[in-house]
């Protein structure tokens, strides 16, 4: 696995945030991971992956209590996006929908 952007943790207001993403030819996969932090209920944000060749994926992230596998609280909200062959730009747009604390995490494998 290859870091390729790690945001510290900070709280976010409503709105969207934007970042720019090289990924090795090498990799297929981005993996991108949000820390849980006392996220409020209900919907909190969007991630919308974007490559360069203008396709790509979203997701929505739910907030309150969720669990794991194991039933505990869950720490992480992760999520696994295949890289199109081709591509090594990548945008991933996270649009906050209710004010959250994260930090962001993106990895390629």
């Amino acid at each position: 696995m290859t870091t390729l952007l790690s945001l510290a943790q900070t709280a976010y207001g409503v709105g969207s945030n934007a970042y720019a993403v090289t990924v090795p030819a090498a990799l297929t996969q981005l993996s991108v991971s949000l820390t849980r932090v006392s996220w409020p209920a209900g919907a909190v944000a969007t991630m919308a992956v974007v490559w360069s060749d203008g396709s790509g994926s979203t997701c929505a992230f739910q907030g309150g209590t969720v669990l794991n596998k194991q039933g505990a609280a869950a720490a992480t909200a992760d999520v696994a996006v295949s890289k199109q062959a081709g591509t090594t730009q990548g945008v991933v747009t996270v649009n906050v929908l209710q004010a959250l604390t994260t930090a962001l995490t993106v990895t390629g494998v």
